[in-house]
């Protein structure tokens, strides 16, 4: 908002918006603003975590942003070249970070045509209008899991907002056969979470790294190799202040708690999840992700005995929470910031 006016760049507030002036020679006024103490995060459907960024060859890079803008442009077709070795890699990375292109694409998503060397989109409207209303329409449902951000907000506190709403919002769908619905990739994507509120690992994880993106958190999905005792499970690996943690957003939906927040690699290990670091594996990363994530970290260790009925204090920094004997506790997320 604005609120008045200083002679001085960037300097403080020297008359109010009411207040007369008397200009003496050249005098330059600059605007002086009041920030609002919270913030709703717009959707930037062009954004990819920095991790991608770094780490997808350019041609790649290239191809997925000509299909954003060939979607935006509601044209059907984006043709690739022979240095596109694996085309299906970046419909994966569609699948979590351009979730809106189910708003209005068929459910079996974009497809690939290796004799044209091209890749299509069906679309569900019947003209450009409809396109950007449905478009629309998923902007606006984004808006209970990107509003009312508090300015002062670290990234861990940001992150744990998006997870609360989602646990709030999401119920587990035990009945849906990963397999038997493999060909629905809407099913699969982060649409399909943020939309119909249910899904599995692979939905929930696409949707909590598609939401942290857009609220400036580094996020990437990562699912276990076939070794792995959780096979074929997603959950999500994200920068909290710098640090790589681990979070499963999935597993805390029943008992809606924060438990598999914030983990070290130890810590999954220690939970279940066989050998995390061996097994991880995310696009385009690999099985490099294992490198990135802390062995040791405890700084959400108080969480992971478990942390039911959590309330989120933004403003103290804290986090109260009853543990697995009902006794309630108080988790200081600043003073674990090391």
């Amino acid at each position: 908002n604005l609120i008045g006016w200083t002679p001085e760049e960037n300097g403080s507030l020297r008359y109010q918006l009411s207040e007369e002036i008397t200009v003496t020679g050249n005098m330059t006024l600059y605007p002086v603003w009041e920030l609002t103490k919270t913030y709703d995060v717009t959707p930037d459907y062009k954004k990819l975590p920095k991790t991608l960024m770094t780490t997808m060859p350019v041609a790649d890079l290239a191809l997925y942003f000509k299909l954003v803008n060939a979607f935006f442009n509601y044209e059907s077709s984006v043709f690739f070249t022979s240095d596109i070795k694996n085309p299906a890699l970046i419909l994966d990375i569609l699948q979590c970070y351009f979730p809106v292109m189910y708003a209005d694409i068929s459910e079996n998503g974009p497809w690939i045509s290796y004799n044209d060397n091209a890749i299509y989109f069906d679309y569900v409207s019947y003209n450009v209008d409809e396109h950007n209303e449905r478009i629309e329409e998923f902007t606006e449902a984004l808006q209970k899991y990107l509003s009312d951000f508090n300015r002062t907000d670290t990234d861990a506190e940001r992150a744990l907002l998006i997870y609360s709403r989602l646990l709030e919002n999401m119920v587990y769908d035990k009945d849906l056969d990963l397999y038997q619905d493999y060909a629905n990739m809407m099913m699969q994507s982060a649409y399909y979470a943020l939309m119909q509120n249910t899904g599995r690992s692979d939905t929930f994880s696409r949707a909590y790294a598609f939401l942290l993106t857009q609220a400036d958190v580094d996020a990437v999905t990562v699912n276990s190799s076939v070794s792995n005792a959780r096979s074929d499970h997603y959950w999500v690996a994200l920068i909290l202040d710098s640090k790589w943690y681990y979070a499963d957003v999935s597993l805390d939906l029943d008992g809606k708690t924060f438990t598999h927040f914030g983990m070290s690699d130890s810590e999954m290990t220690a939970l279940g999840y066989a050998d995390a670091k061996n097994d991880a594996v995310s696009a385009y990363t690999g099985n490099n992700i294992k490198d990135l994530i802390d062995t040791l970290d405890t700084r959400f260790h108080a969480l992971h005995s478990g942390a039911y009925s959590p309330v989120l204090d933004r403003d103290a920094d804290k986090i109260t929470f009853k543990d697995e004997n009902g006794n309630e506790i108080v988790f200081d997320m600043i003073a674990k910031i090391s």
